[in-house]
C-alpha cells in the first residue's frame, strides 16, 4: 500500500469517527469530556490524522467494532461481549 492509499484510508477513518460522534449527538468538546481525549486530538482524528492508540477507546465509547472503525470493514456495531463474560476463579491457573 502506498502513502497515498494510507492517506485516503485515514480520511475515511476520520469520516467514520465524525459519523459516530454526530449519531451520538456529541460536540467535539462533549466527546473529549466523555473519553478523556483532548479536543485537538479529536479534531486531528476527524481530519484523518491517525492515532492508533485511541481506536480502542473510541470503539468502546461508540459501541462499534474496532475493525469497522479503523477499516470500514465488517459489521459496524460490535456485539456486547463484555456483559456475558464470566470468569470462574477455579479454572484460572
Amino acid at each position: 500500500m502506498t502513502q497515498a492509499d494510507d492517506s485516503i484510508l485515514d480520511l475515511f477513518l476520520g469520516a467514520r469517527i465524525r459519523q459516530c460522534r454526530f449519531e451520538k449527538g456529541l460536540t467535539v468538546e462533549a466527546l473529549a469530556d466523555a473519553t478523556g481525549i483532548e479536543t485537538g486530538v479529536i479534531h486531528e482524528l476527524e481530519r484523518g490524522v491517525a492515532h492508533d492508540d485511541l481506536m480502542g477507546t473510541l470503539s468502546v465509547h461508540f459501541k462499534v467494532s474496532a475493525l469497522w472503525l479503523v477499516t470500514g470493514l465488517g459489521e459496524k456495531h460490535a456485539p456486547d461481549l463484555g456483559a456475558r463474560i464470566v470468569l470462574n476463579p477455579d479454572t484460572l491457573q
